[in-house]
């Protein structure tokens, strides 16, 4: 009977190692995906990140503090984070026209 418990313990212990190291490597496969649709979406763009960020200082009065890539569904933009005063937002810039698509904060 403990022999019983014992096995039913290790094939327990088994198969939680597997399921968790599949969900981490099904996330490290996603990371990497992201990554490389971001890397082929600045390949494409239109719009250079320095433009993106002057589009966005014009249309905001703030300063860039910061800029990434934002997939919303398949709707890729850049982020640009915009401070003015004591407030930041994030204006989304569109990488083939440069124009400002959305401001939020």
């Amino acid at each position: 009977m403990k022999t019983t418990k014992l096995r039913r313990a290790s094939l327990g212990a088994a198969m939680m190692i597997f399921l968790v190291s599949g969900v981490g490597a099904a996330t490290a496969t996603s990371s990497i995906t992201a990554a490389a649709d971001e890397a082929a979406i600045l390949a494409s763009a239109k719009v250079t990140l320095s433009q993106a960020i002057a589009a966005a200082e014009s249309a905001t009065g703030g300063k860039a503090v910061g800029v990434g890539v934002d997939d919303q569904n398949g709707d890729v933009h850049f982020d640009v984070t915009i401070l003015k005063g004591n407030t930041s937002q994030s204006v989304f810039i569109d990488p083939k026209t440069g124009a400002v698509v959305k401001f939020f904060g």
